[in-house]
């Protein structure tokens, strides 16, 4: 087949793949009739520098804060999280597993100088690929209709606000190169990656069982530490599973990732039976990882991301679903101000 009539069919393909997508999304409501959202008129979300100066107590886990706010219903479910603003026509999604304790984790196996960012590792290395790789992925990413679809515009109270998506972030969680350094709410999330290690030729997850070769190591900070020096991102649910299940922050570093290591208390870990414990409690990271759209589409493309990702109704059902059930919100009144 001539190269011409080559790109021509597959232009065809990406526009009939288009049209099908739209079709598809047609059939969804807009985020605010799918979440369910009915904030009164007159109120507006919480924002996340409010709701961070709730979370300043100085306990390993809380069900209520200083503020008087709970994270438990009166039957007695925990509640996983609820809608933030993050900018002036922006929200987010901020995850609470561990109740409103001030506490932040990391993990890591081995002991470093630095929390440097991949990204800036791959400029000091040179690795223009990795760079390159990882724009190439975040273009794509943005031009796909499940990130369109969650860009709609959702009424709370008199405001409308668009889905915050962190691109960078969702690059870091999905293993290209970011200026991201990851955190977690969730201090057995942040063990598992304290006790494990990559295998090289597979790619998996491995239990790490010799502690002298390795120095697994719980780092833990207080979030209001973290948000004074450098900000906290909520990243928590992005419309991809990886994050959900990771209950993620992030520290967005770049090039100032010197000094952040200091505002933590490191933890050396050396209980083999506490990994063993953590590592199956996670299915060896099959939950941490879990397979999904995303990352078929990663696996199936090549490093220049030349396609974008198709609709998946199926998979954009599952998320609303999950959000529907999980997250709850707080109106705040006019007089408060933010």
């Amino acid at each position: 087949m001539g190269k011409r009539k080559k790109a021509h069919k597959q232009k065809v393909a990406l526009r009939n793949a288009k049209l099908v997508a739209e079709r598809k999304a047609s059939d969804f409501p807009d985020l605010t009739q799918a979440l369910n959202v009915s904030i009164r008129d007159n109120c507006h979300l919480i924002s996340w520098e409010h709701l961070i100066q709730s979370l300043n107590i100085l306990s390993s886990s809380a069900d209520i804060s200083i503020y008087g706010m709970v994270n438990r219903t009166r039957d007695g479910k925990v509640l996983n999280g609820e809608y933030i603003k993050t900018a002036e026509d922006k929200f987010k999604v901020f995850l609470n597993p561990t109740g409103f304790s001030s506490y932040i984790y990391r993990g890591e196996h081995k002991e470093y100088e630095h929390f440097e960012p991949s990204m800036q590792r791959a400029l000091r290395k040179g690795e223009t690929n990795k760079i390159q790789t990882a724009k190439n992925f975040i273009s794509a990413l943005e031009k796909s209709p499940i990130y369109a679809y969650f860009k709609q515009p959702v009424k709370f109270g008199d405001e409308r606000l668009t889905f915050d998506i962190d691109s960078e972030a969702i690059a870091q969680h999905y293993g290209f190169a970011s200026n991201y350094m990851d955190l977690t709410r969730d201090e057995d999330v942040a063990k598992f990656f304290a006790y494990t290690y990559v295998d090289e030729k597979t790619g998996e997850y491995k239990l790490i069982e010799n502690f002298d070769h390795y120095s697994p190591t719980l780092y833990r900070a207080h979030i209001t530490d973290i948000y004074r020096r450098y900000g906290c991102e909520p990243i928590g649910f992005q419309p991809f599973l990886r994050p959900i299940k990771q209950w993620a922050l992030a520290i967005n570093l770049g090039e100032n990732y010197k000094g952040a290591k200091d505002l933590f208390e490191p933890y050396k870990l050396t209980d083999a039976g506490e990994a063993k414990r953590i590592f199956d409690s996670f299915k060896g990271g099959d939950q941490l990882f879990p397979k999904e759209p995303l990352t078929v589409f990663i696996d199936k493309s090549s490093s220049e991301f030349s396609t974008t990702m198709e609709w998946d109704a199926d998979y954009v059902e599952l998320l609303l679903k999950w959000l529907s059930k999980n997250i709850g919100w707080r109106g705040v009144s006019p007089n408060i101000r933010q």
